[in-house]
């Protein structure tokens, strides 16, 4: 089964892009006829990186993915890398750290 944790998220703009991705990887899966389930976390930002390694152990999860947004996200400029927190969890869960492509086809991760 396939475990989706999306972060809390109050701007407009990027709750829109999370629905978009969701509905993209609920359509995906479906297909595939692969379980999956989804949540909406409690946090975002840097609270979120514990929230996701804490959800990884109580859903004894082998794996957590995650896209690599530091040269484009708003951390890199803060200068935070939540993406090296998540690879050094201290549940020690290995991480497949996913570089985005740029494409002129779908609108994020997820397509359109």
């Amino acid at each position: 089964r396939v475990e989706f944790l999306f972060p809390k998220e109050n701007d407009e703009f990027l709750l829109n892009k999370l629905k978009r991705d969701l509905r993209f990887a609920k359509k995906f899966f479906e297909e595939k006829k692969i379980e999956f389930r989804y949540k909406t976390g409690k946090t975002n930002g840097s609270k979120f990186v514990n929230e996701v390694i804490e959800y990884a152990e109580e859903t004894n999860s082998g794996l957590i993915a995650i896209m690599n947004h530091h040269e484009t996200g708003i951390f890199h400029l803060l200068g935070s890398n939540l993406e090296q927190q998540m690879v050094n969890n201290k549940a020690k869960i290995p991480v497949f750290l996913v570089n985005p492509k740029s494409t002129t086809v779908g609108v994020g991760v997820f397509g359109n």
